[in-house]
């Protein structure tokens, strides 16, 4: 049987998925395949510390990997030919030799990416990719899959149904006005005659002899997920239910935690402590560059949440574990401040070190007070080639409340930046 496994973020999104997913494959042998299987231009991964990527999977950058956008992707095709070419003008090859798209994957329009524009200015906003409105039409059954939108006759006569009257609607607060279908399907021409040679069945990547191994690269994190995390203020896929077939389920956690909008969930160990009368996770976030990949917005930063770390292992569940960007925690030691870790809450006077059911009631656990575990900081991760003893002991400590150690400490953006602690792929080798 081919060696399977995934990879998924353990908190909100922004654990560096990306950077581990090119480090674990650097620790594989032979021919294989990277399935991004969920998702679409809402996430955004930096590989190599310098590449931006949203929709193709990170692993485009390594010649040696197929990779391929499986049928849970949302596509935007005028997106996709922009990162495409983006990938190209980079050195990086995209041909159907290296990339293919499930020939089922859910298409984006422009006229999902404009009911997705918000005309106010709220903290959770969309990203504006359409996801919301072409994840709606996928369930609704009234979306349109590649392998019917790559054939012009049939995305017009797909049109003519969701739109009888011969125009395709934009919504009301949008300044694109309605098109004749057949012009909004010739728009699309140059997209097809572009990506048609990448349509592909699924099953002839995981059924394919010549793989030694298939990952499955996962989008956003445990937060975001659809079903499991802080609905309704979550993504519109499931990035914490990643394929059956794996054997292993790799999550990533970052050694601190960041979010872009919270509005509409819990984001219980944000950071509010001031010094010198600004925002502790405003300077944080300066320092680290904490904007987001795919809007550019600030995102909010916390301390690390063991509870809701602890809730993400038990629901995906998890196999192995990463830690990540713990260089970035540099920052708390220069400042001469120590590193808080959340160990437990307390919800109505009561401390739980658990998740509870209840707590999936946003308002329930919204205002919850985090209880915390202080240690010392530090300013070098690294003294003369080993790992600082007070950035050891936080790793340790991390280990300790997860229950598990991590198979890789990441501390660094770029290739080989981490400390390997166990390979589970030579245990079943």
């Amino acid at each position: 049987m081919v060696l399977a496994f995934a990879v998924v973020g353990a908190q909100w999104g922004d654990e560096a998925k990306g950077s581990t997913i090119d480090d674990i494959i650097s620790l594989l042998e032979g021919k294989g395949a990277n399935i991004r299987f969920q998702g679409g231009g809402n996430a955004g991964h930096t590989v190599l510390g310098k590449y931006f990527f949203h929709q193709l999977p990170s692993t485009i950058v390594r010649k040696d990997v197929f990779s391929f956008s499986d049928s849970g992707v949302l596509l935007s095709p005028i997106d996709l030919i922009g990162e495409i070419e983006y990938a190209r003008e980079n050195g990086f090859s995209v041909t159907p030799e290296n990339y293919g798209i499930s020939s089922t994957a859910t298409i984006t329009l422009d006229y999902h990416i404009e009911a997705d524009k918000q005309p106010d200015d709220r903290e959770h906003t969309s990203t504006a990719k359409g996801i919301s409105p072409t994840a709606g039409d996928k369930y609704y059954r009234t979306g349109m899959k590649l392998a019917t939108f790559l054939n012009a006759d049939s995305m017009t006569e797909r049109l003519y149904q969701l739109f009888p009257d011969g125009d395709v609607i934009f919504p009301s607060h949008s300044p694109v006005p309605n098109q004749p279908i057949e012009r909004f399907v010739d728009y699309y021409e140059p997209a097809r005659e572009l990506l048609k040679p990448f349509m592909m069945l699924r099953s002839d990547v995981i059924s394919d002899s010549k793989f030694d191994w298939i990952s499955f690269e996962g989008a956003q994190g445990f937060g975001l997920d659809v079903d499991h995390g802080a609905y309704h203020g979550t993504s519109s896929s499931h990035p914490a239910n990643p394929p059956s077939m794996v054997q292993f389920v790799i999550g990533v956690f970052k050694a601190y935690l960041s979010s872009v909008g919270i509005a509409n969930r819990y984001f219980i160990t944000q950071m509010t402590e001031k010094i010198d009368d600004k925002q502790l996770q405003d300077i944080i976030r300066d320092d680290v560059g904490e904007y987001g990949t795919t809007t550019h917005k600030p995102r909010r930063i916390g301390w690390f949440d063991a509870v809701y770390g602890r809730h993400a292992m038990k629901t995906t569940p998890l196999t192995h574990t990463v830690l990540s960007c713990l260089d970035k925690m540099e920052v708390f030691g220069k400042m001469g401040l120590p590193i808080k870790v959340a160990i437990a809450y307390e919800v109505n006077g009561r401390a739980y070190e658990n998740w509870q059911a209840a707590f999936d009631n946003i308002p329930s656990v919204k205002d919850a007070i985090p209880i915390y575990h202080e240690m010392d900081s530090w300013s070098r991760t690294f003294i003369d080639g080993e790992l600082n003893p007070k950035a050891h002991a936080y790793v340790d400590f991390l280990e300790e409340q997860l229950n598990m150690r991590f198979m890789m400490v990441r501390h660094g953006p770029d290739r080989g930046d981490n400390t390997l602690h166990s390979n589970p792929f030579k245990e079943v080798a």
